[in-house]
């Protein structure tokens, strides 16, 4: 069972072993607490050389309901996809856990560059490979939350 401590992951694995057992366990609210807040956001924006107060920092954080409701959906919607591929969450069994990383560019300089990690998780069920991907990890404080880049494919072999 996931406790409040099980959500200060340290690590982008242990982020992709929780998304996965929410995934398993259709657990979607505490998936959910893996989001980042609007507190979090405002930080991201200016980590990325956006200044408060600005046009550009205003409709960044606007944006920040669409981002959550988009997160939201997509987490959903791999849920449900469970059905058209013909296979259960809660009997898949994860293979292995992939990690990679990735820069963006900032506003402010490219020394800044804003790093970014892909979570690749492989699990197999129903007899079929499946890649559970969460594209833009972030770090925001001691957590590792997920943006909204993320997404289900099936792996032919």
């Amino acid at each position: 069972m996931f406790t409040s401590k099980t959500f200060c992951q340290k690590t982008p694995a242990e982020f992709g072993a929780a998304a996965f057992y929410c995934f398993q366990h259709n657990k979607m609210d505490s998936l959910f607490k893996l989001i980042p807040s609007l507190a979090e956001i405002t930080v991201f924006a200016k980590e990325m050389g956006i200044k408060e107060g600005t046009a550009e920092y205003n409709a960044f954080i606007k944006k920040y309901p669409l981002v959550i409701k988009s997160i939201r959906d997509k987490c959903y919607q791999i849920e449900a996809d469970s059905l058209f591929y013909k296979f259960f969450w809660v009997r898949s069994q994860r293979d292995k856990i992939e990690l990679a990383e990735k820069a963006m560019h900032t506003n402010s300089s490219p020394a800044n560059d804003i790093q970014f990690t892909v979570v690749n998780i492989y699990f197999s069920s129903a007899g079929q490979k499946f890649l559970l991907q969460f594209g833009d990890l972030h770090r925001y404080g001691n957590v590792w939350k997920t943006g909204n880049n993320i997404s289900l494919t099936i792996k032919y072999e």
